[in-house]
């Protein structure tokens, strides 16, 4: 054990020195100074610094539990809602503004004056435990103001939104999740605790985020459902911020595709992510989509953030529902991020199917999500976890936020290839970004080509050679394969090979070859007329007809370029 902790401490010690070697600014907590480090994202940063940084937190947070008496690190663990309960009322009451131009704090007694409590006594309580926890500061007894960590905590800053998200509707939710885990078909923890499903919690009159419903009686407080949908979006981007949203611009090589390429992005609210795409690779055009009012709230932030984009027509909105319509057709690659944790292996299927159907051979799909790790497997030094220990906690936090709020889940890398596989798209790679990856996916390759939209398809070749074709492609095209052709949108191609049809062709083809054999040494004796060239036409549109009222299925043909 001894050994143990002089390794951590080593650990511990050679990250704090290459982080100070680095020259990165490392400002006391009791600063409230801004720095490049505390308004920008991870992405900022270069891969010493958060190598360094990882591993004094995954290091000292094990060395504390290694050292902490069992029951008491138990204790502490077990009382953590309570800090939770604490942001969630400052947060609420906004008082990191209040305290944002008051260097020398103000006493709690005006604080909570300025707030409106009535009870200066709790507000004060509350401050002291999370001024103990390293937010806020106490400058003299009953006297607090703003430090590093809890100017992150103003409201212009998206980081209250999300905080206020967790420490609120999250942390309402998790106090039923026992009861969802152990009662079969018990409702999911945040229904059980509102009455309500997650998304439908926020559609309220006037709600300019989610759908729009006439129910007034939808929850008991109005005023407070259409506040917290318009949180929602800011929460959102707050998230991203801080989980480092912007490495989608530096780990995929987006430099190598030509010019115009289109990335749309599927369900991406306001655009802010590919908006940030866009001017690191300005080669780019963005297709958005979304539902209605959210794609009306984006025009008015793309005109305001971005509007050389909109002069030049390099974004482009189409409304849509991802569980209703195809994806937008003619796009390059399919963009969708944090999207699939929010629901459920069925609904995340059908999700995946709607963008399958729009794309094209060569389009890509990147799936941009949280993709946990077990944790016996990673790359961390021993004698810390495999997988980082407390450093990449927060994306297994995040896998309970989800099955609390949604019934939904964070995935692994394999629950994503299932997900994919059967949704017709094969797995190409994994791009590490930050405390999210890359899940770069492509249509599952297919067995034959495509198919020209011509009327007419001249073949000249032999009977027998036409007709072991003929069997090749009826033996790898099951019917079940053309169904999933059609509704997939397989541009004319196979989405697969059946194997038992292979070994049905196998010994068709047998059979033709000794019948060729045959057939040469019988001409050799007997007077055979030359063969002449056969020419199969597809049959006409009344054709078809007749013979689909024969229940015989015809493949479906589509244009070279993937639209119907």
């Amino acid at each position: 054990m001894d050994t143990q902790l002089l390794n951590l401490t080593s650990l511990i010690t050679s990250a704090v020195q290459s982080l100070i070697s680095t020259g990165h600014p490392i400002l006391s907590l009791n600063s409230v100074e801004t720095t490049p480090f505390d308004s920008s994202g991870p992405e900022s940063l270069s891969p010493e610094v958060i190598q360094a940084i990882t591993t004094i937190e995954a290091a000292c947070a094990q060395l504390v539990y290694t050292v902490s008496n069992p029951g008491s690190t138990l204790l502490t663990k077990a009382l953590a809602h309570n800090e939770s309960a604490c942001l969630a009322v400052v947060t609420n009451a906004k008082i990191a503004d209040l305290l944002a131009n008051e260097p020398e704090g103000i006493p709690v007694g005006d604080l909570a004056g300025r707030a409106g409590f009535e009870d200066a006594d709790k507000l004060g309580r509350i401050m002291r435990l999370l001024a103990t926890r390293h937010v806020f500061r106490e400058v003299a007894p009953g006297v607090f103001a703003n430090n590093r960590l809890s100017k992150k905590l103003v409201s212009s800053d998206p980081t209250s939104d999300i905080v206020s998200l967790l420490t609120n509707e999250s942390l309402l939710a998790s106090a039923y999740l026992h009861e969802s885990v152990t009662q079969e078909g018990q409702e999911i923890p945040f229904k059980r605790a509102t009455g309500h499903a997650f998304f439908d919690y926020y559609k309220t009159v006037g709600s300019t985020f989610f759908d729009h419903y006439e129910d007034i009686n939808l929850i008991a407080n109005q005023d407070k459902g259409k506040k917290q949908g318009e949180r929602f979006p800011r929460a959102m981007i707050g998230w991203g911020d801080i989980t480092g949203k912007g490495f989608l611009q530096k780990v995929y090589p987006w430099s190598s595709l030509p010019p115009n390429v289109k990335v749309c992005d599927i369900g991406g609210g306001n655009g802010h992510v590919t908006m940030g795409l866009m001017r690191a690779h300005p080669h780019l055009k963005i297709v958005l989509q979304d539902q209605p009012q959210v794609i009306e709230q984006a025009k008015v932030f793309w005109q305001q953030h971005h509007p050389d984009a909109v002069h030049t027509e390099r974004i482009a909105y189409v409304p849509f529902d991802f569980f209703k319509d195809p994806a937008a057709p003619g796009c390059d690659v399919y963009y969708i991020r944090s999207i699939l944790r929010d629901w459920p292996d069925a609904e995340s299927l059908l999700i995946l199917q709607n963008v399958r159907k729009s794309m094209s051979p060569s389009s890509r799909l990147i799936i941009h999500d949280t993709v946990l790790r077990p944790s016996t497997t990673g790359s961390a030094p021993p004698p810390l976890l495999p997988n980082w220990g407390a450093a990449k906690a927060r994306t297994y936090e995040l896998d309970m936020t989800m099955m609390n709020l949604l019934g939904a889940k964070a995935r692994t890398l394999d629950e994503f290839k299932v997900l994919c596989d059967k949704a017709n798209l094969r797995f190409e790679r994994i791009y590490e970004a930050g405390e999210t990856d890359l899940v770069d996916t492509a249509l599952v390759a297919c067995a034959s080509q495509s198919l020209p939209s011509t009327s007419t398809i001249p073949i000249a070749m032999p009977p027998f050679a036409f007709i072991a074709s003929a069997i090749l492609s009826l033996s790898t095209w099951p019917s079940d394969n053309i169904e999933d052709c059609q509704y997939y949108g397989c541009n004319g191609q196979l989405s697969g090979v059946h194997v038992p049809g292979i070994l049905l062709a196998f010994v068709w083809l047998v059979l033709l070859v000794a019948v060729l054999l045959s057939w040469r040494y019988f001409s050799k004796t007997i007077h055979v007329p030359p063969i002449k060239p056969f020419i199969w036409e597809r049959p006409s549109d009344l054709e078809s007809e007749a013979l689909h009222e024969k229940n015989l299925k015809l493949p479906a043909f589509h244009s070279p370029s993937g639209s119907d």
